[in-house]
């Protein structure tokens, strides 16, 4: 394997910063990918980037340890896109930090085995997976943030759904 593949921030709870799990052979990173899909407990949420070194693009995973659900963003520009969401999928904020709370959109959430696919796909070509569809990002939010106007909606090019149910 040509390729040095990077897995860092939060997965299976413990935090890996950037440089600290580097992986180079194909059983490294079938290792890496296992890891992101562990399940330890109903509260520890895997928050990772896959990135190959030395390029510019990366993917994101989330997985919600409830469900085993994963919602995917390419770049921080795409999510994953469900057509047929799941009935149960779960409101995860996006990182606590936002005032009001953004949460990922309940369509984003796709099945383990379509999220592996994807991940594996992005690791072999470094491109943007073909194996999950894609929307533009986007949010769910009990409020939208004072900030989203007509002029702040055209500029970040997000999307914010109202939660209703």
């Amino acid at each position: 394997m040509d390729t040095q593949v990077q897995v860092s921030e939060y997965v299976a709870g413990r935090y890996h910063r950037p440089g600290d799990w580097v992986v180079d052979t194909p059983e490294g990173v079938r290792a890496a990918v296992d890891a992101l899909f562990e399940r330890h407990g109903d509260k520890v949420t895997t928050r990772a980037i896959v990135e190959r070194l030395g390029e510019d693009a990366l993917l994101g995973v989330l997985v919600d340890p409830v469900t085993g659900y994963v919602a995917l963003h390419w770049c921080f520009g795409e999510h994953s896109l469900n057509p047929e969401p799941f009935a149960d999928a779960p409101l995860v904020p996006e990182d606590g930090d936002n005032d009001p709370l953004n949460f990922w959109m309940r369509d984003t959430y796709v099945a383990e085995a379509d999220a592996r696919r994807a991940i594996e796909e992005f690791v072999a070509t470094g491109n943007r997976p073909t194996a999950v569809r894609w929307q533009p990002w986007g949010w769910e939010a009990y409020e939208l943030p004072d900030w989203y106007d007509d002029e702040g909606r055209d500029e970040t090019g997000g999307r914010y759904h109202l939660i209703t149910d």
